[in-house]
């Protein structure tokens, strides 16, 4: 595949990623409640603070790892709705624009990351690449343990050059597990609110990789 950049190229990034998860995936931990509840929360810092012009998130799933489709739209609408709630980002290109790309362009998966950028009139990209996605639902004991992992870019579309993060191609991770315990009332089988619920707690947090925020509180009833 023909990529305008090596380091917006997504099929070198998806196989640098198959690479990398020949290990195990690496999430950290948290500190104990009553640690945490006895140190005021500071600000945390954001990891990189992207410029404040008109952007796509293009969410990416090369390997198929999310039930469907749509999925991409629901994650990249939260990221930008969070963005734009925030006043990060004013101008951010409606997701369905992408998923028209999507359905439309038959070479569209050879595109580097850029000319998506430049196919919808955007100055940069956030790229959200998903590496892994499980519901983890245990029928033995009626919980669920969904999880997901993906990587994140930034790129400027003029230049093709990624801003963020600097030095990992692969690009920055961010990983989410949560785990659940449904109520007798509930369904068991609800796999498409919890596939729902995960990418707003997800979107909502890969957003806030952008700007500074409060830290997370302890572990909550559809927490990790």
């Amino acid at each position: 595949m023909h990529s305008s950049n090596a380091t917006t190229s997504r099929p070198l990034t998806v196989a640098l990623l198959a690479a990398a998860m020949l290990g195990p995936i690496l999430a950290g931990c948290e500190a104990p409640a009553f640690i945490l509840s006895n140190v005021t929360p500071q600000e945390e810092s954001a990891v990189y603070k992207p410029q404040d012009v008109k952007t796509v998130i293009f969410v990416d799933d090369p390997r198929r790892k999310l039930p469907n489709v749509q999925m991409n739209g629901v994650l990249a609408n939260h990221i930008g709705h969070e963005l734009k709630r925030k006043e990060i980002i004013a101008d951010i290109v409606p997701p369905n624009v992408v998923d028209n790309l999507r359905m439309n362009a038959k070479d569209f998966n050879t595109w580097a990351i850029d000319k998506v950028g430049r196919q919808v009139d955007a100055k940069q990209v956030i790229y959200i690449l998903v590496e892994e996605f499980d519901l983890g639902e245990d029928t033995k004991d009626v919980t669920y343990r969904p999880q997901m992992s993906v990587r994140v870019k930034v790129v400027d579309v003029d230049s093709g050059r990624r801003m963020f993060p600097e030095k990992d191609e692969l690009g920055y991770q961010y990983v989410r597990k949560l785990f659940y315990k449904p109520t007798d009332t509930e369904s068991r089988s609800a796999d498409q609110m919890w596939t729902r619920r995960l990418m707003a707690i997800a979107g909502e947090e890969i957003a806030k990789l952008f700007y500074d925020h409060p830290p997370r509180g302890p572990s909550g009833t559809f927490t990790d």
